[in-house]
């Protein structure tokens, strides 16, 4: 029996394969953050002290998590239409919303590493920090990847 494939024109390169990837990363990971910081918490709620998921820093966690799985989902439905469209302006959105969800998090980490080039205030963090980069990299080089693709494509 043979397995379903893809039509051919949904069929996504490397350079999209990467990016498709680094998308997915976001809804197991947001998803993660969702079910580690919610802390159930009983009313009565006051604004900057008690939230339905816990602490203040609980309840930030939280919200992250759930835009970190939409933005993975968004990101993973758009890659495919990106490349089929061959549209730039989509791959350069998808690039600006990367950089603007990521943008606070590399900040503190490398005003943290400017700081403490010993890592000790990463604390739990610092074995994460190797995958992170990793997942960063993988980004830059589907962005530029694909972005190469789409300039071969018209030029042709």
């Amino acid at each position: 029996m043979k397995g379903y494939s893809l039509p051919r024109r949904w069929r996504l390169p490397s350079a999209w394969n990467l990016l498709s990837l680094a998308g997915a990363g976001f809804v197991p990971g947001g998803a993660l953050l969702v079910f580690i910081a919610w802390q159930r918490t009983p009313g009565p709620y006051i604004i900057g002290e008690r939230y339905p998921f816990g602490s203040y820093t609980s309840t930030w966690q939280v919200s992250l998590g759930f835009a970190f799985v939409a933005f993975g989902m968004l990101f993973l439905g758009a890659i495919p239409a990106a490349r089929v469209l061959r549209s730039r302006v989509l791959l350069i959105c998808l690039l600006g919303g990367y950089v603007l969800i990521w943008f606070p998090h590399a900040w503190i980490g490398v005003t943290l590493f400017v700081y403490d080039p010993d890592l000790r205030s990463f604390r739990e963090w610092a074995p994460y920090l190797p995958l992170i980069i990793l997942w960063m990299l993988l980004v830059v080089a589907g962005f530029v990847g694909a972005w190469r693709e789409l300039s071969r494509s018209t030029a042709a």
